[in-house]
This record gives C-alpha cells, structure tokens and sequence, in this order.
C-alpha cells in the first residue's frame, strides 16, 4: 500500500471538532502537530487521539486543558501512530484563538 500525504487545519472552537479521521485500513503516522495561538490572550486547548467508536476523555488525551500563552505556540507529536478510524479531536476555551495544523501520512 502507497503512502498518502495527510495535512489538516482547523481553527478551534469552544466545541469539539474531529480534524482528521485515519481512513479504514490505514495507519497515520504523525510528522507534526502545531497549535497556534492567534490571539492576544492565553487559550487553553484540549487535543484527543479518540479511538474508533471511542469519545473524546481525558484517557485518550494529547493535551489536557494545555494552556497556550498569547501569541504562542506549541508543536509535538513526531512520530505518533494512530489506528486505522482514529479520530484527531481538538477543543478550545474561545473560539478562532488557535488555529491547528496537523501532518504526517496513512499507509
């Protein structure tokens, strides 16, 4: 099976959004994950690797309630494998304050 390039953006908001979900009968392996804040205040950001038919805890959090500082970022996540239906799930405390990216590749 051929490796297929993944990028994903996202601009967080106080709901929980699915940024990417690992096609079926895939592995994602994540080259980057930055999250930006784009404001002038501090936001804090929850990042969820959710497993399928699984919900977004605090057992399958990257992040939990991470405080990013104001005009700030953080970026990590080299390396990380996700199964096949895993589904990237991300939530801020103010809406549009930080802007998620996220790469890598399914094979």
């Amino acid at each position: 099976m051929s490796k297929v390039s993944v990028s994903a953006m996202a601009s967080l908001t106080i709901a929980l959004q699915t940024v990417h979900t690992v096609y079926r009968d895939r592995v994602l392996t994540v080259g980057m994950v930055h999250l930006v804040n784009v404001t002038g205040v501090a936001a804090t950001v929850q990042l969820h690797y959710v497993p399928l038919a699984g919900a977004a805890a605090a057992a399958n959090a990257a992040l939990y309630d991470y405080t990013i500082p104001a005009n700030d970022f953080i970026e990590f996540g080299e390396g990380q494998l996700l199964a096949s239906g895993c589904a990237v799930q991300a939530t801020c405390s103010a809406d549009n304050a930080v802007n998620l990216i996220l790469c890598g590749f399914e094979e």
